[in-house]
């Protein structure tokens, strides 16, 4: 059924909500003509065919965009998974583990306060922002002297190799590391969930963290690094060493 539909359309994507929503009803209603078409027409089974001609790699890359994209639309989670299962089982290729929920490692106490943690490469990070005097924000010199022992303030370098590990799972960067709840964009597909903290130039949602090391570090403007809400890509920004901003430390995985 798959090839007959695909050759009665034309190649036009038109991935718009509306067709996202006829797609999840259709699906409900197992109509699965109706569900082929709609998702040919929203460029789905195109694109998951001629992932069986690339490499391992590019063949997950691949399904987590089309799975991504069900999500950025407004489609459940669960209702994303189950159509994402029937089309690679379509085209006869493998799901991977796109669908499950972001892994997070052993929980990190410190005082009174308890963190979970998150793995991106081979660097494990706070997977939320740590609280200095009762509060999530806090200015440079505050988050540079309470480092909990063991851990680190992140440099430029280690947000570069958290990018270089995101990108070979997906472009979308900073769409990635947000949190699935507060943005219109937020996938969290590292469990790194981060939330809204700040409001960008143009009032949008947005969240910033100190850098250490970078080549302002002893001057103002700093360096920060900033998720926005009009973005999908992780930015750098400047600020200044009195504002208050979020800290996610970070430490090496080591060899067990």
């Amino acid at each position: 059924m798959l090839n007959e539909v695909l050759k009665e359309h034309d190649g036009t994507e038109i991935f718009s909500e509306e067709n996202a929503l006829r797609l999840k009803k259709a699906f409900e209603k197992k109509n699965d003509c109706e569900v082929l078409s709609l998702a040919c027409i929203m460029g789905l089974p195109q694109k998951l065919y001629a992932a069986k001609e690339c490499e391992p790699d590019s063949q997950a890359q691949i399904v987590r965009e089309s799975f991504d994209k069900l999500l950025k639309v407004g489609l459940h989670r669960d209702v994303c998974r189950n159509v994402m299962s029937a089309f690679t089982d379509a085209v006869n290729l493998p799901l991977l583990d796109v669908e499950q929920p972001p892994k997070r490692r052993a929980r990190y106490y410190c005082g009174k306060n308890i963190y979970d943690t998150c793995q991106i490469g081979n660097l494990i990070w706070l997977a939320s922002n740590f609280v200095i005097g009762g509060k999530e924000l806090c200015s440079y010199s505050e988050a540079e002297n309470r480092v909990p022992s063991g851990w680190r303030l992140p440099t430029i370098y280690d947000y570069q190799e958290m990018l270089i590990a995101i990108r070979k799972v997906t472009d979308r960067d900073g769409s990635a590391l947000k949190s699935i709840d507060g943005w219109n964009s937020g996938l969290d597909l590292f469990g790194f969930n981060a939330v809204p903290t700040h409001e960008d130039d143009d009032g949008l949602s947005a969240t910033y963290f100190w850098l250490k090391d970078s080549r302002y570090s002893y001057t103002s403007p700093h360096l920060c690094f900033g998720l926005e809400e009009n973005s999908s890509l992780i930015a750098f920004t400047s600020c200044d060493k009195s504002d208050k901003l979020c800290v996610r430390y970070v430490l090496d995985v080591t060899e067990e």
